[in-house]
């Protein structure tokens, strides 16, 4: 699953910062704590791991600008090969 997020609730500690306005995971997995995502936002990101409340909270689609970006609905794309 791709999915975007307002990057600062996501409050991966590896980001510059606050972490960016907006942004893209791909979520490879999960276990009893939460989501395992490739984050493609720092060097750190490989099978890095979120609890279940902080992708909730976090997912939002793009707005067109990084002050509404909170109140963007809730989407993700789900990507499965073909049989």
């Amino acid at each position: 699953m791709i999915i975007p997020a307002a990057g600062e609730i996501l409050a991966n500690p590896n980001y510059t910062g606050s972490g960016p306005p907006y942004h893209m995971i791909v979520l490879i997995g999960f276990n009893d704590s939460g989501f395992i995502s490739h984050d493609p936002g720092t060097s750190f990101g490989a099978s890095y791991e979120y609890s279940y409340e902080t992708i909730e909270n976090a997912i939002h689609d793009w707005t067109g600008s990084k002050s509404t970006v909170e109140e963007g609905r809730k989407a993700i794309v789900v990507l499965q090969p073909s049989e």
